[in-house]
């Protein structure tokens, strides 16, 4: 049987900074296979409140953004890849992207 070991990151934020937050960041979520196909839930937040992502150029900077967040998230590190874990690792990252896509209101990626 698999296991899922889930890690929270932990950062001390005050109401002000959530208030100023709220609607300009994305938690990017994945499971990320590990040596011995466990998973482990990881987490990095894509912000932006620099972008007007009503406009394509925006839009494309954000899914851009969200894409390298889901790369960080979902990758092995130095765990030897088998095929099997990279089909894991991408399935992690094609769901990360989508999920964080969804949370934006930007149109989903195919997965390749």
């Amino acid at each position: 049987m698999k296991r899922i070991c889930i890690t929270f990151a932990a950062a001390a934020l005050s109401l002000t900074q959530l208030a100023g937050a709220a609607g300009t960041s994305i938690a990017v979520e994945g499971l990320a296979p590990t040596r011995d196909e466990s998973f482990v839930l990881k987490r990095a937040v894509v912000r932006y409140g620099d972008l007007n992502i009503a406009e394509a150029q925006g839009a494309a900077t954000l899914r851009t953004r969200i894409e390298n967040a889901a790369v960080a998230v979902c990758k092995n590190g130095n765990v030897p890849s088998s095929n099997k874990i990279a089909v894991l690792v991408e399935k992690c990252r094609v769901d990360a992207v989508n999920n964080a896509l969804a949370k934006a209101g930007l149109p989903k990626q195919a997965m390749n």
